[in-house]
């Protein structure tokens, strides 16, 4: 099975992803089931055989508290259901030493619903970076991290489709830029004297963002904003003064 789906995909001359996609991993042993370790053990040796034929091993687990066992199974990338399990995710030390390790996570952020649209990103992105932050440096997971659906969405319209991919990639921008992914830069935002709120401000006010949200609210004083906090404004604002976190 695995063969030929990737010996075709490697004709397009680009990077193969798999996912095995796992809810077992949930269930516990009974007397009439498989051992949980010959179920990881088989897991294992799946992904390793994507692996062997040049493809990138994903896990994908949307059941509740997977990690420790995903992890077992070791993947190259983990995916899991982070609208319902963000905050478990973080505080699981399974899946922190996982990304430590140089794992790739796949956060899935995005809700399987149609109605999902641009303007959710920003909260989502919010929320990501605020339960990263209380884990260690959110540079680090984002340097590391994929932006998808929460699960399948095979059973959506094709336009709700359309609009959960938007909504991934909008995500994704916002948490590699402040992680140093596309090396964007003040310079690259091309603003001037006219985009700043107040004269003598230090942080542009980017013509045409769609959300302007006080990070002295999320965060606390400035002096207490991390790296990728004050990265994340694309500059920092005088001190005693509130940045300006920019989301577009």
């Amino acid at each position: 099975m695995l063969a030929w789906q990737i010996e075709r995909l490697n004709v397009s001359g680009l990077p193969v992803v798999l996912f095995v996609d796992e809810p077992a991993l949930c269930l516990e042993d009974s007397a009439d089931s498989v051992l949980e370790e010959q179920r990881i053990d088989a897991l294992a040796a799946t992904l390793e055989n994507a692996r062997t034929r040049g493809a990138y091993a994903g896990l994908h687990c949307c059941a509740a508290r997977p990690f420790e066992r995903m992890c077992r199974a070791k993947p190259d990338i983990l995916s899991f259901d982070a609208d319902e399990g963000l905050d478990l995710f973080f505080t699981d030390w399974h899946a922190l030493d996982f990304v430590q390790q140089g794992g790739t996570v796949a956060y899935g952020l995005v809700p399987t619903r149609p109605g999902v649209n641009a303007a959710d990103a920003a909260s989502i992105f919010i929320r990501w970076l605020k339960a990263a932050s209380l884990a260690g440096d959110p540079r680090t997971f984002a340097q590391r991290a994929m932006i998808t659906a929460t699960c399948g969405l095979g059973l959506l319209e094709e336009t709700s489709i359309e609009e959960s991919f938007g909504v991934a990639h909008s995500i994704s921008k916002l948490v590699k830029t402040p992680g140093g992914f596309r090396n964007q830069t003040r310079r690259n935002l091309q603003v001037d004297s006219s985009n700043y709120r107040n004269p003598g401000d230090t942080v542009p006010v980017i013509r045409d963002a769609c959300l302007y949200i006080s990070c002295a609210e999320l965060f606390g004083p400035v002096s207490k904003l991390s790296d990728y906090e004050k990265t994340a404004t694309f500059g920092l604002a005088r001190k005693d003064q509130p940045l300006w976190f920019v989301c577009w």
